[in-house]
């Protein structure tokens, strides 16, 4: 059975010097960028998330947040307004990517390991 760093190691294996230093500098900007929004008080999957600021931003009213499969997940008063703010920032505008649902969802919805997931409230 192969694992998570064999199959890393094939994919890696089969990219040129090319798309190794292009996947090598995409990383270093990845962190930089990350470094950059902490410094500013920006934390992936929480209410400060930068993600949070565009939303508000942009005229949308996230009222939780959490980790759902790896992507920051957005949680609304209804599901017509996470529609909504999911057509115009992810689709539309590319700036926000991740999972918007309704707030009636929470309760519902489970990480791989059957384990229910637990948000923040955004204030």
């Amino acid at each position: 059975m192969k694992t998570e760093n064999n199959i890393i190691d094939k994919i890696l294996s089969e990219i040129d010097e090319y798309q190794s230093k292009q996947f090598e500098l995409d990383i270093e900007r990845d962190i930089a960028w990350e470094k950059f929004l902490i410094e500013k008080g920006h934390k992936y999957n929480t209410p400060t998330s930068y993600s949070i600021k565009l939303l508000k931003d942009n005229g949308h009213n996230p009222l939780a947040i959490c980790s759902y499969y790896g992507e920051e997940t957005f949680f609304f008063k209804s599901a017509k307004e996470a529609k909504k703010a999911y057509e115009e920032m992810e689709v539309e505008k590319g700036l926000v990517c991740g999972w918007f649902h309704s707030v009636e969802e929470i309760s519902e919805l489970k990480h791989p390991d059957g384990i229910k997931i637990e948000v923040e409230w955004v204030k």
